[in-house]
């Protein structure tokens, strides 16, 4: 059975509805639940990564893949760094994604005026999301506050990381 088969019998087992493989050729296979992954079953390492994010995992059986899709991707230890950009840098990406959203909180789906908005990473920096135009979005202060690196939108609909619900839960779990 070839990894796409077995990926779409997990999906219609598992999450029925709720997520769709595609065959990108040579060999890529990107799976869409709550996240986007991009899954490499035929190389040599089996590599799967979050779109969006710095880290891929090696060895990644097609169960894990999919379960990728649906998890919050671990915080990095330690300070992320940010690449520096001025004000004005700033300032012509937020009206460039304003413009893209149309002054609206990508969370809470508010309408804003350009200057209450910030510009917000849809996968954190702390989870090995990409500095780049591709991972942002605008969401209005309180949201991108409140919102830190937990991704709650993915808890809210039933799916959290092992390690997330462990901490939740004061490290034991249950």
């Amino acid at each position: 059975m070839t990894p796409f088969t077995q990926i779409r019998k997990l999906i219609e087992q598992r999450h029925p509805g709720e997520a769709t493989v595609r065959d990108c050729g040579n060999g890529h296979l990107q799976i869409e639940g709550r996240l986007l992954v991009n899954y490499y079953p035929e190389s040599r390492k089996r590599t799967a990564y979050v779109d969006a994010t710095r880290q891929g995992r090696h060895h990644v059986t097609p169960e894990q893949a999919l379960s990728m899709a649906f998890q919050a991707p671990p915080v990095i230890a330690g300070k992320v760094k940010r690449t520096g950009q001025t004000g004005s840098k700033r300032r012509l990406l937020r009206q460039a994604v304003a413009v893209e959203g149309k002054y609206r909180c990508m969370w809470c789906s508010g309408l804003f005026a350009p200057t209450e908005l910030t510009v917000e990473h849809i996968i954190p920096l702390a989870r090995g999301g990409l500095n780049n135009a591709n991972n942002k979005g605008l969401a209005c202060a309180p949201c991108n506050q409140n919102r830190g690196h937990d991704m709650p939108e993915l808890k809210r609909s039933g799916y959290v990381n092992r390690e997330d619900s462990q901490s939740m839960n004061g490290g034991s779990s249950k």
